[in-house]
């Protein structure tokens, strides 16, 4: 199933990775947290990251590479 599966993500949560077959979730479900099915942490369908609540996907993905890049833009302060 996961390997002809089209539509698909696995789990954002660092222990887990789980597969998530996304073929059966609806437009209405996709506008909303999914579940995963083995460690239970929330899941965005749409931009298939963690769970984002008050932020649309583009606004979450925007403030995940800002938190990427702090550690980098501190270092080059430093110097």
């Amino acid at each position: 199933e996961e390997f002809s599966c089209k539509e698909k993500m696995y789990c954002k949560t660092k222990t887990c990775g789980a597969f998530i077959n996304l073929t059966h979730i609806s437009e209405r479900q996709r506008g909303g947290p999914i579940e995963c099915p083995q460690c239970h942490a929330r899941m965005c369908p749409r931009c298939k990251t963690a769970w984002h609540v008050g932020f649309s996907c583009e606004q979450n993905q925007a403030e995940v590479e800002r938190r990427e890049d702090a550690p980098v833009l501190e270092l080059a302060r430093q110097r």
